[in-house]
């Protein structure tokens, strides 16, 4: 049985599935991958020159589409790796359905991780911009914006960072309430996951970090909050801007620079996040994106 090509019809491999172990979104493809590797579908090649197909030797996943993430972004937490993994063969197959060119192009993007290339298309390859951006509410008198909740139901909509995967660095940091150990965690945290971070500056004032990732050109800014309950509390009149706390000031001159430049070629994302707690649920340090400008 051929898969649907899908988005790309010219591309040259197609792939063929047994007709008994049905394959036709994420969760059917992560069973076969987790119980069998073999009954995976198999890339085909018309061969020149008699133009025969011809049946790629090589498996196109070693092991469930999660565990590719994990390799690359190792303290997401298990529900969010597997969010992740579903977010991204749905951008690949264009759907929830699976595809030959979706297949091909998560083969590429693995690939590409592992190699350190360019990534062609890059919110295929980071999970922080695979995530959709949060609503600010400004109720009378009142900003905040509303967290989805750290469970597996529903779309990849946060990043969350399991603190059982650093707990010492979490043990050490958590009682703290400096702005300046939040960032240096935060730091270290996103360099154990691959991103590149800036040095951080000396001010505890609204504190950030800004970071990007190797193999595309987008940068990261990132505001912090200790996140108690379900809310980001935005107060009105509280930010940089409000009380004179230039960019350079806040994260630093040569992150400033850099944010000012990409900001002007659209490249900048903006996000927030921190440690957060809540009633029933385990700690977690989460991310979300945030479109509203810092500039």
């Amino acid at each position: 049985m051929v898969l649907p090509q899908g988005p790309a019809e010219d591309t040259p491999i197609v792939y063929i599935t047994n007709p008994t172990h049905l394959i036709h979104n994420y969760s059917s493809l992560e069973r076969v991958l987790a119980s069998d590797l073999l009954q995976q579908p198999r890339g085909a090649i018309r061969v020149p020159p008699a133009g025969h197909w011809e049946i790629d030797p090589t498996l196109p996943f070693l092991q469930p589409l999660a565990g590719y993430v994990a390799v690359h972004f190792p303290e997401l937490s298990a529900t969010c790796l597997q969010q992740v993994a579903k977010r991204q063969f749905e951008l690949a197959n264009g759907s929830d359905r699976i595809t030959g060119t979706g297949l091909t192009l998560l083969r590429q993007t693995f690939n590409d991780w592992k190699a350190g290339n360019t990534y062609p298309r890059a919110e295929l390859a980071d999970p922080l911009l695979m995530l959709p951006s949060m609503i600010t509410l400004e109720p009378v008198n009142a900003r905040f914006m509303a967290l989805p909740l750290p469970d597996g139901e529903g779309s990849l909509q946060r990043l969350d960072f399991d603190p059982n995967r650093f707990k010492l660095e979490w043990s050490h940091f958590m009682p703290s309430q400096s702005g300046q150990d939040l960032k240096r965690f935060t730091a270290a945290l996103l360099k154990r996951n691959g991103y590149n971070v800036f040095d951080i500056s000396p001010s505890t004032s609204f504190p950030a970090v800004v970071f990007n990732r190797p193999g595309h050109d987008f940068l990261f800014f990132l505001s912090l909050h200790r996140i108690r309950g379900q809310k980001i509390h935005l107060p009105l009149n509280l930010d940089p801007k409000s009380w004179g706390v230039p960019l350079g000031e806040q994260v630093g001159t040569s992150a400033a620079q850099a944010v000012i430049q990409a900001n002007a070629e659209k490249r900048v994302v903006w996000l927030r996040g921190g440690p957060q707690t809540l009633a029933t649920y385990p700690q977690t340090f989460v991310i979300v994106r945030d479109e509203k400008s810092r500039l």
